[in-house]
């Protein structure tokens, strides 16, 4: 088969395809109650193949149309008939893009990331940022030339010929698969972003925990064996959890029949503390003065009355001469063994 005569023969199939569909669509075009309106001011020439009718899209999805295609100021502008349901954020880009490759063109609302407040209200304005041209038809030709010269002639007549043994059933299953390929794009499309964010966060442990690969086998290795010793342990590991259980139990009975002998000891701890805390460099200087007297006590500082060595009672007692006041007031038992009561033998005599 000739080749020139083949892409002849699937460029006019295709033509007739594209302009059959896009009248088909144009025809189903529909007003939806409590939809709002939005001006677009078109590039210099995105304008061409734009009319009364056209599609509106968002993220693939049909959302509102044309309605009306004027000058203004030298450029066009379009009235985008939108529909309520789904809002539009107003951070969203109109693209002139080819519904076709023939010339009909449509409006592509691109947003710059999730579809969140604020929104389009009616009357709202946007622009079609320069440089957007959508895709004519004499560069797709050009592109299928290029392709369709090294494709195999005897091959594509193959596939012709079973496309066109294509029954109703059959194109309806493809029409279900495209309409799925779209619907996949779309939900690429909305969640791109969060997607690529994970795989930036997955890249982030990757890299954190590379260094430590060695330290992950030994790890993953030991496992098995601590899962193992923990297996034979579980009776006693139960048993263990029953007692403290218990002990739980009874701590918290415990703690709540003690309840007001806690409190008041935490109020009277709150009460010493109070008093004793301005008084802490007194405190410091008086234990220090007991420390000061132990070691001088310790040192036998001279004798009593009896011959006996008791200086530190001696300062406890008080001046000289109270240790007799003292041993009169005492029993009489007392008194013969008292240090400071009981008189010496003859043969000693305290010393002068």
């Amino acid at each position: 088969m000739d080749t020139t005569l083949v892409r002849r023969v699937v460029g006019t199939a295709l033509a007739v395809l594209l302009v059959g569909g896009g009248r088909l669509v144009a025809e189903h075009v529909t007003t939806v109650p409590g939809a709002y309106e939005v001006e677009v001011q078109l590039g210099e020439a995105a304008g061409s193949g734009l009319g009364a009718g056209s599609h509106v899209k968002l993220r693939g999805v049909r959302i509102g149309r044309v309605v009306a295609l004027q000058l203004r100021d030298g450029l066009p502008v379009a009235t985008l008939e939108l529909e309520p349901e789904p809002a539009v954020p107003t951070d969203v880009r109109p693209v002139v893009t080819a519904k076709t490759l023939l010339g009909e063109k449509q409006i592509e609302l691109r947003p710059d990331g999730p579809l969140v407040a604020p929104f389009l209200r009616d009357g709202d304005h946007l622009a079609v940022a320069d440089g957007t041209a959508p895709t004519e038809v004499d560069a797709v030709v050009a592109e299928l030339d290029r392709l369709l010269s090294d494709l195999d002639a005897d091959r594509l007549a193959a596939l012709v010929a079973a496309l066109g043994g294509l029954d109703e059933d059959d194109a309806a299953t493809l029409g279900r698969n495209l309409d799925a390929v779209e619907e996949l794009a779309a939900f690429g499309a909305r969640t791109a972003g969060d997607q690529v964010a994970r795989v930036a966060a997955l890249a982030d442990v990757v890299e954190a925990v590379a260094d430590r690969a060695d330290d992950l086998d030994r790890v993953a290795a030991a496992l098995p064996d601590a899962v193992g010793v923990v297996a034979d342990r579980e009776a006693d590991l139960a048993a263990a959890a029953v007692a403290l259980d218990r002990f739980s139990v009874g701590l918290a009975e415990l703690l709540e029949h003690e309840r007001p002998r806690i409190r008041r000891l935490f109020g009277l701890s709150d009460t010493i503390g109070a008093v004793i805390d301005p008084r802490m460099a007194e405190i410091g200087r008086m234990i220090h003065g007991i420390y000061r007297y132990a070691l001088v006590f310790g040192q036998h500082g001279g004798s009593l009355d009896d011959g006996s060595e008791h200086a530190w009672f001696r300062a406890f007692i008080g001046e000289e001469g109270s240790i007799a006041r003292l041993c009169q007031g005492l029993p009489p038992e007392l008194r013969e063994v008292a240090p400071g009561c009981a008189r010496p033998p003859a043969d000693r005599q305290p010393p002068r």
